[in-house]
């Protein structure tokens, strides 16, 4: 092989590798760059989890026990075995009766002391 295409050969293997070299290095700026953006999400991601973590700390550490309506009424029917529609009904058909005849709103006495209260035609409460 002779000087001169010894030298073309190396200028072609050199552009070859050069070519390589930039692509390489492209690919691997890329990669950089996609590992930072996805160190930054997980980074964000583990400070909300951190947050609400901490929220529901806080929401079951300090929060008094408590028993719904829902539960007393179920009480009342399942273990005292109380028959709340016929309670319902037994209320409904006074303060109805009340209601049609005195208005729609007010407070109206039932019987031993005890009163009904209605405000546009729905008995809110038994004072």
């Amino acid at each position: 092989m002779t000087s001169k295409e010894s030298s073309l050969k190396n200028r072609e293997t050199t552009k070859e590798l050069n070519s390589r070299l930039t692509k390489l290095t492209v690919e691997k700026n890329s990669l950089i760059e996609q590992s930072n953006v996805l160190h930054t999400n997980i980074s964000i991601l583990k400070k909300e989890i951190f947050k609400l973590e901490e929220r529901l700390k806080n929401l079951n550490v300090n929060k008094e026990f408590q028993i719904t309506e829902h539960c007393y009424l179920r009480y009342c029917e399942r273990v005292l075995g109380i028959n709340l529609e016929d309670i319902k009904k037994h209320i409904e058909d006074k303060a109805k009766a009340l209601s049609d005849t005195l208005g729609g709103t007010g407070l109206y006495p039932l019987k031993d002391n005890f009163s009904v209260l209605i405000k546009d035609n729905v008995a809110i409460t038994i004072k």
